[in-house]
């Protein structure tokens, strides 16, 4: 009888209602069975969600048996169900697919708490836990006055195991690496899964002092790359991969500690490693942290300077070989609210790490457009060009095509004037994309240069398949022709070499008479360095032109 105390309180306000509305010609037996009846059906349908195939099965008998009834009371005919001794064994059943419903609930809860604290792939603890996890590591450095550790692990160039093996590749490659880190670390050790190619290792109760603890956290950090280096293997069919491994290292004890802090030291560390070419172990320091933060000063900084034009474009003039200018490269620098001039040496790898040097570069290429636009109508300027540099981020840009192309129809600036400068990092391994997608803007009779030509990996493939229509020779080679033959040979071979394929060269870094002499001599079509004008501000530079 204790089951049906619920189920009559919860009909207890329909059994009022029944007796105290009048019917339309039913008795009060049977409009008290008519709502005993909707009311156990609105309390099984409420369980329809919790319960699973037992409750189903006697929702549908319930509802056959009201259908049965009210076609009963249709017809003239009825005799209540209640009337016969079986409400104890229905509700009975009733009572026992709570219980039910009550077990699969608590099971369901396990299973929630598990897939928010851990991560569904390699079912290590995530972000969440592993927060939870340096919290009471940071309370347990207190209680016993012991240092402690946090390592945060990154698989270098995943990406590219993506892109090569596709993501079931790469998911085999997470969880070996996830059982990697389990055995190479301690057994009261944590280790987590951060997200994509990140994974976090908490080294606990290491020794009191920080030398040793240190040493003893250095120790286990060798230990996890070692085991990262090993070779992945998931197929039969593909040869083993091998990937390496960064690792940022912060230690810490139970004084002012706390975890968001913790991690925040390590992801400095972290990206120091990255910074500095990957595969490899930084501990955080007070140095780094200044670092970190001059970087992020710098791109807040950045995003202003867009937004208030505080970038400007500098001019360095391109010259044949006897001072006659034939053009200039556009040099990006940063004008501060106070007169400064920062020099792009100072945020362009801010702005190629955080994505800013897409839109600082689509600035620089609109406002070189709109200048050559209203160059097209000065007898002075009509004839010269521009050169933009454009950044492999840029480049890769799915729609970096056709924002050129965009760019040169609003502003109507003459394409054939405008040398877009890649890079060999934009070219390399993707050589065939590359062409395809400069052909385009080639077509339209923008000019491409291939810059800083001789120090990257650039094969004859490469200037034999895009359409190019300048070699940069990179001002290492210029610089050092005087004093070193070696260097005299690559620049000979270079102007050799873009003549046969029907390529202009332009030299960089001419800073002396003798070596923009030595340069006309081998044929090289244009000059650009100190020795024939330095950057100066556009305007600047184009009321200078008829004096240079």
């Amino acid at each position: 009888m204790a089951g049906l105390i619920p189920l009559r309180l919860a009909m207890q306000p329909l059994y009022v209602v029944a007796h105290s509305s009048p019917g339309r010609g039913l008795s009060p037996i049977k409009r008290t069975f008519l709502w005993r009846m909707a009311g156990l059906l609105l309390l099984t349908a409420a369980l329809v969600v919790f319960t699973r195939h037992q409750v189903y099965v006697l929702i549908e008998r319930w509802i056959h048996r009201l259908r049965t009834a009210l076609d009963a009371i249709g017809q003239g005919r009825f005799e209540p169900p209640f009337a016969r001794p079986s409400p104890v064994r229905e509700l009975g059943a009733v009572e026992t697919a709570i219980n039910q419903m009550a077990d699969a609930l608590r099971r369901h809860r396990d299973d929630l708490h598990h897939l928010t604290h851990h991560d569904p792939l390699t079912g290590l603890p995530n972000r969440v836990l592993l927060r939870d996890r340096l919290e009471h590591t940071i309370q347990s450095c207190v209680r016993h006055q012991r240092y402690a550790a946090l390592l945060l692990v990154d698989i270098d160039r995943f990406k590219h195991i993506n892109d090569t093996f596709g993501h079931d590749g790469g998911d085999a490659v997470l969880r070996q690496a996830a059982q990697r880190l389990r055995q190479a670390v301690r057994e009261q050790d944590t280790v987590a899964r951060l997200g994509d190619d990140a994974f976090a290792v908490v080294l606990e109760d290491l020794p009191a002092t920080a030398p040793q603890a240190a040493s003893t956290a250095e120790r286990l950090a060798h230990k996890v790359q070692t085991a990262m280096l090993q070779p992945y293997a998931w197929d039969d069919q593909q040869p083993p991969y091998y990937a390496t491994a960064s690792i940022g290292l912060t230690l810490f004890d139970g004084d002012s500690a706390h975890a968001d802090a913790v991690l925040r030291q390590a992801e400095v560390a972290l990206f120091r490693v990255k910074e500095e070419g990957r595969n490899g172990i930084r501990f955080f320091s007070d140095e780094l942290q200044a670092i970190v933060r001059t970087r992020v000063h710098t791109e807040q900084g950045l995003r202003e300077a867009l937004q208030r034009g505080q970038l400007v474009a500098f001019l360095q003039s391109q010259c044949d070989a006897d001072g006659r200018v034939l053009g200039a490269e556009v040099l990006l620098r940063w004008q501060h609210e106070d007169g400064t001039i920062r020099p792009p040496g100072a945020f362009i790898d801010v702005a190629e790490e955080t994505g800013l040097i897409v839109p600082i570069g689509e600035w620089v290429l609109r406002d070189t457009c709109a200048r050559l636009r209203r160059w097209s109508n000065d007898p002075r300027l009509q004839a010269l060009s521009l050169s933009v540099n454009v950044s492999s981020r840029q480049f890769r840009e799915r729609d970096f095509v056709e924002r050129v192309l965009t760019i040169l129809d609003e502003t109507g600036a003459p394409p054939d004037h405008l040398t877009l400068e890649i890079t060999e990092s934009v070219v390399l391994g993707e050589l065939e994309d590359t062409a395809q997608r400069l052909a385009p803007l080639r077509a339209r009779g923008v000019q491409i240069s291939l810059d800083d030509f001789g120090t990257g990996y650039a094969s004859l493939a490469y200037l034999t398949a895009l359409p190019l229509d300048e070699l940069k020779i990179d001002q290492t080679f210029v610089r050092e022709a005087g004093t070193r033959e070696r260097d005299r040979t690559v620049v000979r071979a270079i102007v050799k070499l873009a003549r046969t394929l029907g390529l202009r060269t332009v030299a960089e870094g001419v800073e002396t008479d003798d070596q923009r002499r030595w340069l006309r001599d081998l044929g090289c079509e244009r000059l650009q360095g100190y020795a024939l004008g330095r950057p100066i501000p556009a305007a600047e530079w184009e009321s200078m032109v008829p004096l240079v």
